[in-house]
């Protein structure tokens, strides 16, 4: 999804979205794909991890229009075309009004703190598709 839609952004085109698991109401958790690696390795080399599963994702939900301001924030003149609609939280899960993060125990057990904002996701994902 992110790549599709910095992909139309960078070519100033609009974001067609034509699949309603690719849009959502209300909010979800997101880690940037950084965050994640650095979080396992985080966890593979903490010399005493007691917790089996960690929560690595920033405290706040993201919405879907979080990631179209996100991209408008580098593109301004980014659009979506929205060819379909959901009454679905992410990926046809149920709505989340708001997301329970507790960062705490990875942060005491592992040592991490994610880094990344979905600002900074947008800008990683913009090195890698072609600029027009």
């Amino acid at each position: 999804l992110m790549r599709m839609m910095v992909d139309a952004a960078s070519r100033d085109m609009p974001a067609v979205i034509e699949d309603p698991l690719y849009i959502w109401k209300g909010v979800d958790s997101f880690v940037d794909a950084r965050d994640c690696a650095a979080a396992n390795v985080a966890a593979a080399l903490a010399e005493d991890p007691v917790t089996a599963v960690y929560d690595v994702a920033p405290a706040q939900g993201i919405a879907f229009e979080d990631i179209v301001s996100a991209i408008r924030s580098r593109f301004p003149n980014f659009q979506v075309d929205y060819r379909v609609t959901t009454d679905k939280g992410f990926a046809g899960y149920p709505v989340k009004d708001r997301v329970q993060v507790d960062g705490e125990t990875a942060k005491r057990e592992i040592g991490f703190v994610p880094r990344f904002s979905i600002r900074d996701t947008v800008d990683e994902t913009a090195r890698f598709v072609p600029q027009a």
